[in-house]
C-alpha cells in the first residue's frame, strides 16, 4: 500500500458528504488519519488541531459529517454526552494502562465527537471542563485538576485528545484558533450522494481501516521523519496543521501540495473572516446609531439583533 490509502479514505468521505471545496475533502481525509497517531509512541507530533463542521442552516449534513467520521477513526468515539470530567478520567485510564504496559504506545486516544457544540459555550450551562478540553487538549502533555474518586485529593488527568465538533452558531476564538473550519453547504441537486445507512458503510469502512493500521505501521517512522518539513503558515497555524502536513508528507504523491494548499485556503480563510466581521461590526453600528449620540450597550445590542438579515443574534460576547 502506498500513498493511495489516503485517497481511499477520501473517495469513501465523499460518497456520504458533498463538500464546499475541494480542500474540505484533503483536510478531513488528514485529520482522520492523524487520529492514528495521537498514541504516546508519537509524542513529535504535538497538536491535535479540533476539526469543526459549521453551517447555520438545518439539515445540510453536519451531523452526518461526524457520522461518517466515526467510522474511521483510530481511537474510541467519545460522543457529547460524555461530560468532560468523564472525558479526562477515559484519557487517564488510557494513559495508565499505556504505563503498565497493558496498552502499546500506538494505541491511538480516545477521539471526542460532539455535536451542536454551540450548546457548550451557552451562558448559563456549565460546561467549563469540557470547553477547557477543546481548549487547551489541542495540544500533547496538557492536563486539568480533577479531585480522585476515593480520596477527593486533586489529581491531575491529561486533556490532550483529538476532537471533531459541529455547532449551528459561530464558536469563540478561543476554539476556532484551534481548529480546521469547514462550512457545509446545504447541497445543490446536482451533487448527490450515496445514502447513508450505518450499518453497511461501516462493513465497507472495516477494511479501510484494517489498511490504515498496516500504513501506520509501515510508515509511522517516515511520519515522525516529516515533522519539521516546511510549513507555509505560522505561529498556531503552523502548530495545527503541522501533523497533517507530515502525514501529507510520508504518504507522498500529491498529497504534500493538496495538503500545503489546503492549509493555505484554511488559514487565509479565518484572517479574512475575521476581519471581515470587525468591519461589517463598525458599519452595523454606524447604521443602528443613526442621529443619536449615545447609546446604552443594552440598547446597542437590541438594535443589531434586530437588524434584518444580521449575524449578531447568534454572537456570544
Amino acid at each position: 500500500m502506498s500513498y493511495c490509502e489516503l485517497d481511499v479514505i477520501e473517495s469513501f468521505l465523499t460518497r456520504y458528504i458533498a463538500y464546499p471545496d475541494e480542500h474540505s475533502s484533503v483536510a478531513h481525509t488528514l485529520w482522520i488519519m492523524h487520529t492514528y497517531f495521537t498514541g504516546s509512541e508519537w509524542s513529535s507530533l504535538g497538536t491535535s488541531p479540533r476539526l469543526a463542521f459549521l453551517s447555520a442552516t438545518p439539515g445540510c449534513g453536519k451531523t452526518r459529517c461526524l457520522e461518517v467520521t466515526e467510522l474511521l477513526v483510530g481511537g474510541e468515539p467519545v460522543f457529547g454526552t460524555a461530560t468532560g470530567a468523564v472525558l479526562v478520567r477515559l484519557l487517564g485510564k488510557h494513559e495508565k494502562q499505556v504505563e503498565k504496559g497493558e496498552l502499546s504506545g500506538d494505541e491511538p486516544l480516545p477521539v471526542l465527537l460532539y455535536d451542536e457544540a454551540e450548546k457548550l459555550y451557552h451562558r448559563e450551562a456549565d460546561n467549563a471542563e469540557m470547553v477547557s478540553v477543546l481548549n487547551r487538549g489541542y495540544r500533547r502533555g496538557q492536563r486539568e485538576y480533577k479531585c480522585a474518586a476515593n480520596t477527593n485529593e486533586p489529581e491531575k488527568f491529561p486533556c490532550f485528545c483529538p476532537a471533531a465538533i459541529t455547532s449551528t452558531k459561530p464558536l469563540p476564538d478561543s476554539v476556532l484558533t484551534r481548529s480546521i473550519t469547514i462550512r457545509i453547504k446545504k447541497r445543490l441537486g446536482t451533487e448527490p450522494v450515496e445514502p447513508f445507512r450505518h450499518a453497511f458503510a461501516l462493513a465497507e469502512a472495516t477494511p479501510i481501516k484494517e489498511d490504515i493500521w498496516d500504513w501506520v505501521s509501515a510508515h509511522g517512522q517516515d511520519v515522525l521523519r516529516a515533522v519539521g518539513n516546511s510549513v507555509p503558515v505560522v505561529d498556531r497555524e503552523a502548530e495545527i496543521w503541522e501533523p497533517m502536513l507530515a502525514i501529507a508528507d510520508a504518504a507522498g504523491g500529491d498529497w504534500p501540495d493538496r495538503a500545503r494548499e489546503a492549509c493555505r485556503f484554511f488559514c487565509t480563510r479565518i484572517g479574512a473572516e475575521r476581519e471581515n466581521d470587525e468591519l461589517r461590526l463598525l458599519v452595523d453600528c454606524k447604521e443602528v446609531f443613526e442621529d443619536s449620540e449615545r447609546l446604552s450597550s443594552e440598547h446597542l445590542i437590541q438594535r443589531l439583533v434586530n437588524l434584518p438579515d444580521t449575524q449578531w443574534r447568534d454572537s456570544r460576547g
